[in-house]
């Protein structure tokens, strides 16, 4: 097949993940949660008032719908004014579809706008961040998928207030954290996480999530992917914008490393910074194929718009690329490949 067919190929797959933004007649449940109501989750009168809870009760096939608000990862029923571990995180469940953007009060999902109705997955467990101040007592990771498939939903929220400054896998992705797991992202923002090593907003090993029509901006890693951290993962990012992100060594927007095989089409990455490779992408024993993509603005010492490390690939095809192709950091081992519109 070749690189044109291949491309089209993609975009269809993008218009229908633009249309997965409507719920797929689940099989089982909807679960309401308002966070102005406290009840058993059976309607928007009685709606859970704590999302931890619905997710507890839910189960393949249910869907639940979020009331515009502020949800913290150590508040549920039996922890009302929250628990202070750091270590909770909403789970994402497969088969479970979780929509945020609903009135308070509750509405029919033709009500649902996620840019009018607010919902806010944060990890600011006591409500006093200023930027990245503050954010001592945060949550490690507000969102967490472990052992998912692409039927784990995550639509219409904001995901903010993140902070992995722990050990181990709590020391990546602030915002969410992915293990063995392919997600579905859409509609979401991810903004203000932190990571004192990988992923500010995200971090993905051996996962292969998909993301559409998500934002990712003014998330800060102090070492990789100041947006978002892959290891040895396939992700799909389609019409996305990822923007103002930063990292302290590689990738301010993305950085892939131990064979990840990244697929970008439509989105744009502008504003990113990197404190050496890669101010919008940087790849280390890996593999991007971008196309219709907008690479500017964005700055690092080596390759400001995109770098490529230890026999990196990349495949780009109509790209708007500040400085072209020419202006891409690329070692010795490693290879662009130019299709049209390049």
């Amino acid at each position: 097949m070749g690189k044109r067919a291949k491309l089209r190929i993609r975009l269809v797959i993008s218009a229908i993940l633009v249309m997965a933004a409507a719920p797929v007649i689940a099989s089982g449940a909807t679960i309401y949660v308002d966070a102005t109501m406290n009840g058993d989750g059976s309607s928007w009168a009685s709606a859970y008032k704590y999302l931890q809870d619905a997710l507890v009760a839910a189960v393949s096939g249910d869907e639940i719908w979020i009331a515009e608000g502020i949800y913290i990862p150590d508040r549920s029923l039996a922890n009302p004014d929250g628990s202070g571990d750091r270590a909770a995180a909403f789970y994402l469940k497969t088969g479970v579809g979780i929509y945020g953007g609903f009135p308070v009060g509750g509405g029919v999902w033709d009500a649902r706008d996620p840019n009018a109705y607010k919902t806010i997955l944060s990890g600011d467990m006591n409500g006093d961040d200023e930027g990245f101040a503050n954010n001592a007592e945060n949550s490690y990771h507000v969102a967490r998928a472990l052992d998912t498939d692409a039927t784990a939903v995550l639509d219409g929220v904001t995901v903010t207030g993140g902070n992995a400054n722990g050990s181990g896998l709590d020391g990546d992705g602030g915002g969410m954290y992915n293990y063995r797991s392919s997600p579905t992202l859409v509609n979401c923002t991810f903004t203000a996480n932190y990571t004192q090593k990988r992923g500010g907003a995200m971090a993905s090993k051996q996962s292969n999530l998909t993301a559409a029509n998500c934002i990712f901006y003014d998330n800060l890693a102090d070492n990789a992917g100041g947006a978002i951290f892959n290891q040895n993962s396939k992700p799909k990012f389609i019409n996305c914008i990822i923007i103002d992100n930063s990292a302290g060594i590689f990738g301010g927007g993305i950085h892939n490393c131990s064979a990840s095989d990244e697929t970008l089409i439509n989105c744009t990455i502008t504003g990113n910074s990197a404190g050496d490779y890669g101010g919008g992408i940087s790849n280390d024993l890996s593999d991007s194929t971008i196309g219709n993509c907008i690479l500017w603005g964005n700055s690092a010492p080596n390759g400001p718009q995109l770098s490529l490390q230890s026999e990196s690939s990349l495949s780009v095809s109509y790209c708007c690329l500040q400085g072209s192709l020419s202006a891409i950091y690329k070692d010795a081992g490693s290879s662009i490949t130019s299709g049209p519109g390049n």
